[in-house]
């Protein structure tokens, strides 16, 4: 006695036309049928789907959740920009806090803001500003970070910013609302009752959490101080092959996180030419260093002379953007006058002895229309090995 089982099928159903029924606007007698899709067709489908209209399909389709949760889900860019401002693919997602005082009128101040959207930061009861993020950031299981500590938290200066904005805004109750805007038009908007960095992990959760396959996301940037996200991450994604994270006047402590610092690649971006690069350096241990401006200049001489007392692998490699061939031979000079013992292999290469395994060797990779790309690399000492 064999038993066949029936089909497993979705909320989804596919239209076909039949020629009875009602009259369509030529008169002939239609009917329209449906019939369920199935549960692997479903999945095929999604697999397909940009990950943006999957994000809304699943919200509005209770029934395709099932499918969406076990189809492997793929993301081209997944950029968490901001604490409050997340980017999938071309999509933005942005919180932000909508103000209304109670049985008063809004002074400028609020209704600018909310002409513009809202503010981006977490407010009282008043709303007023909130200053102390200690609580408010603490990571919770899943986050990454924090990867520097608060800017501008001195005393003097946090109470100089409270009296200027506080001056403004009167001081009784506010109605206080968080606003969800994504850039394809759709807004939602509801009380404040949690802050935006928990507003923020509850959406990427939404997202990406309970999922029972691998998410594949082909450009993953952290740009936020705290990243919050479900608790997703799997060991074996590290070491990450590549990561970019800003440096300069946005503080360079994130170098020294675990994430950032086990990366095969570390790109480094908003470099300031005040950076404290003997402070600097001893971070960076990353196989492959990039800084993704020119300004290597002031970082040429204390990267030698960090690597030369305390090494690195060989193949350790530190780069730049290409430079302008005058701003190559005032380097080379430099190097030549710094450390002496260095050996002049060509016009545009330096090989500096370490010791009789290593040395550190300065090149310049010409590249077209007399721009040339700085490189330092510890490499063989090929010199002492001979002998």
């Amino acid at each position: 006695m064999s038993f066949t089982a029936p089909p497993v099928t979705t909320g989804l159903c596919i239209k076909q036309l039949s020629n009875d029924g009602s009259r369509g606007s030529d008169g002939k007698k239609l009917k329209i049928k449906t019939k369920p899709m199935s549960y692997d067709s479903l999945k095929k489908i999604l697999g397909y789907m940009e990950a943006n209209k999957r994000f809304e399909l699943s919200s509005r389709c209770p029934s395709v959740r099932t499918a969406d949760q076990v189809t492997p889900l793929r993301i081209e860019q997944f950029n968490y920009y901001d604490e409050n401002k997340l980017i999938v693919n071309d999509t933005v997602y942005e919180l932000s806090i909508i103000r209304h005082l109670r049985n008063a009128k809004n002074p400028e101040s609020i209704t600018k803001a909310n002409e513009k959207g809202g503010v981006s930061y977490d407010v009282d009861i008043f709303g007023r500003r909130i200053w102390n993020y200690s609580e408010r950031r603490l990571p919770t299981p899943g986050d990454i970070g924090p990867f520097k500590s608060d800017r501008n938290t001195h005393p003097d200066v946090i109470q100089r910013f409270r009296e200027d904005y506080e001056a403004d805004v009167a001081t009784v109750r506010c109605n206080t609302y968080l606003k969800l805007t994504v850039s394809l038009g759709t807004k939602e908007i509801v009380n404040y009752k949690r802050s935006i960095g928990m507003a923020m992990k509850s959406l990427t959760s939404k997202f990406l959490g309970n999922r029972k396959s691998p998410i594949q996301v082909n450009h993953l940037a952290m740009e936020a101080n705290l990243i919050r996200l479900p608790n997703i991450l799997d060991e074996r994604s590290f070491p990450l092959d590549y990561v970019q994270t800003p440096s300069g006047d946005k503080g360079y402590e994130g170098v020294g996180h675990p994430v950032v610092r086990s990366a095969k690649i570390l790109a480094i971006r908003d470099l300031d030419k005040n950076t404290n690069w003997s402070d600097f350096l001893p971070n960076l241990h990353n196989p492959e260093i990039r800084l993704l401006n020119d300004e290597i200049e002031e970082a040429v001489i204390p990267v030698i002379t960090n690597w030369k007392y305390f090494g690195r692998d060989i193949g350790t490699q530190f780069t730049s953007l290409s430079i302008r061939k005058r701003f190559m031979q005032e380097i080379i000079e430099r190097v030549t006058r710094q450390f002496p013992s260095g050996v002049e292999v060509s016009e545009r290469c330096i090989m500096i002895p370490r010791n009789k395994d290593s040395a550190i060797q300065v090149s310049f990779e010409e590249d077209g229309n007399e721009y040339f790309m700085p490189k330092i690399e510890m490499v063989k000492n090929e010199s002492e090995s001979s002998k």
